[in-house]
């Protein structure tokens, strides 16, 4: 057993020094203001929901991109309901009717069961508001059903929607999730800290109070000894780069990879309580919800419930059939989907001979779903040094993109849109914009 447990760590190791995706981790969330774009939303409620569960004696969660996606898609959904609602569980359904285990299960998700054979074991929660940042979390911790999704224990990994209404008031759709044996350990390096997740799922036969950890640097080096399970690791001063934790009890073993220099906690700036060594033992939900519902007070900040005409502020209305909407000035190019369906992207390419993007290039530094690219979201590339518009409000930016002045084709004269060798669009560098229409297969 010792043996083959040292040839699944080496295996292990390997495969995340040689192989493993460059995935970029939200930076601190950024001091609440009036002004909050749907990304600072984003980060300013995921640093108050960590900050809260550090607070319980929880590990903060870690963004999954097929869980944000998730949640963009109910956020868009029930975006034109919501003054509308009376049944609170309407929050959570899909246009199939599905809850959101259910949602989960399907594709482009397909979220993970623990147990194969157990289709009610797919660890999935869900919380919805409407109003601030801060609002919203203080809606959460007030109402019981919500606190219990927010502080499960089960839960590891989480997607968020904000969707801009009015004053400040967004739609927040924060889906919550755990897949099997994968444990998200987190760095606060402010702190030179690991937040390390246990395994509390109800559906995996081991003894929680019983694990073990144990942590190795990318080559193998021990940098502490064997210890019980503890939420918060202090590396060694100087600690850099990938590192393992080992977790061991009894017949269960597992490996967390992480790179310190990506897998970062997002806590509250200025928080000094968020790094505080709890003293509260995290305990498993016996039977954690579906769903937890926004329920009446929900809507308390927002005064009127009015959607913007436009996620993305074009200047004129986009033609019925354009798919993507593609804006670009001399200092960025922004790829928009302008449906509120998920569009498959797959192939899909933007350039001439002075340069080019792809999906593949996007896709390397950020894990969204390719086959299924959420309505509202945008891809970004800028010139090094340079902006985005304010004008341009994505729903989300899945990925962003750096090019040299020499290398931003769109600049340089017109440019094509591809699918393959198949060209979908030409678009004139003259232009402000250009439309793109997909295949009805999409």
């Amino acid at each position: 057993m010792r043996y083959l447990l040292r040839f699944i760590f080496v295996c292990a190791l390997m495969c995340f020094l040689i192989g493993s995706l460059v995935m970029p981790a939200r930076t601190a969330a950024q001091p609440v203001s009036a002004a909050l774009s749907s990304v600072e939303a984003v980060n300013t409620v995921l640093a108050l929901v960590n900050a809260w569960r550090i607070q319980e004696g929880l590990w903060p969660l870690k963004e999954n991109r097929l869980l944000d996606a998730m949640a963009a898609s109910q956020a868009a959904y029930v975006l034109p309901k919501i003054s509308s609602i009376v049944d609170d569980a309407d929050w959570h359904k899909d246009s199939s009717g599905r809850m959101p285990r259910e949602r989960a299960g399907v594709p482009p998700y397909e979220w993970p069961l623990f147990q194969k054979s157990n289709h009610s074991d797919r660890a999935i929660g869900e919380n919805a508001a409407v109003g601030s940042p801060q609002y919203a979390v203080n809606f959460w911790k007030s109402s019981p059903i919500h606190r219990r999704a927010a502080l499960n224990g089960q839960y590891r990994e989480v997607g968020i929607a904000a969707v801009p209404l009015d004053a400040g008031s967004f739609e927040f759709i924060m889906d919550f999730g755990a897949r099997p044996d994968v444990l998200t350990v987190l760095a606060d390096p402010t702190a030179s800290t690991l937040y390390v997740p246990n395994e509390l799922s109800r559906f995996i036969v081991a003894d929680p109070g019983a694990m073990k950890i144990r942590v190795f640097s990318a080559d193998g080096t021990s940098l502490t000894d064997l210890m019980p399970w503890q939420l918060t690791v202090t590396l060694p001063k100087g600690t850099q780069g990938k590192l393992v934790v080992l977790y061991t009890n009894g017949n269960y073993q597992a490996l967390s990879l992480l790179d310190l220099s990506q897998d970062i906690a997002v806590l509250p700036v200025d928080d000094t309580n968020s790094t505080a060594a709890p003293t509260v033992t995290p305990t498993v939900e016996a039977a954690p919800t579906d769903s937890a519902t926004p329920q009446t007070a929900v809507t308390a900040e927002a005064t009127t419930i009015a959607p913007p005409a436009s996620t993305l502020l074009p200047t004129t209305a986009p033609t019925a059939a354009a798919s993507l909407i593609l804006f670009y000035d001399s200092q960025s190019l922004v790829v928009y989907n302008n449906t509120k369906r998920p569009l498959d992207l797959t192939g899909l390419s933007i350039g001439s001979s002075g340069g080019r993007v792809s999906i593949a290039a996007w896709r390397s530094i950020s894990d969204f779903p390719v086959s299924a690219f959420p309505g509202g979201h945008c891809l970004q590339v800028t010139v090094t040094g340079g902006s985005i518009p304010d004008s341009l409000k994505c729903l989300y930016v899945r990925s962003a993109l750096q090019v040299s002045a020499e290398k931003a084709f769109w600049t340089l004269g017109d440019f094509m849109v591809k699918r393959g060798d198949v060209t979908l669009a030409t678009c004139s560098a003259d232009a402000t914009r250009c439309e793109v229409k997909l295949s009805a297969t999409n």
